[in-house]
């Protein structure tokens, strides 16, 4: 995961703002196994529990994802929905 140095708490809220500003807060969401955008949300702002690390490191492998298709794409490209 992404070390800010400002502890791990702000760390994961660092890669879950970043992610969700990327992919949207449904797909973090699907990601992550959460029930709802709701919770998403509430891990950013801290009125949800984060999730467990094995969840965030499957959603530090889609923000690595996401940045290598934005480098190269717009950010339509990185949300685009299959049809």
């Amino acid at each position: 995961m992404v070390d800010t140095g400002t502890g791990p708490d702000t760390a994961a809220r660092t890669l879950i703002t970043e992610l969700r500003s990327l992919l949207g807060a449904k797909l973090v969401a699907y990601l992550a196994e959460a029930p709802d955008t709701a919770t998403a949300h509430g891990w950013v702002d801290g009125t949800t529990p984060l999730p467990d690390h094995a969840i965030l490191d499957r959603l530090q492998v889609a923000l690595d994802a996401a940045r290598r298709i934005g480098a190269r794409d717009t950010p339509a490209v990185i949300q685009r929905k299959s049809r």
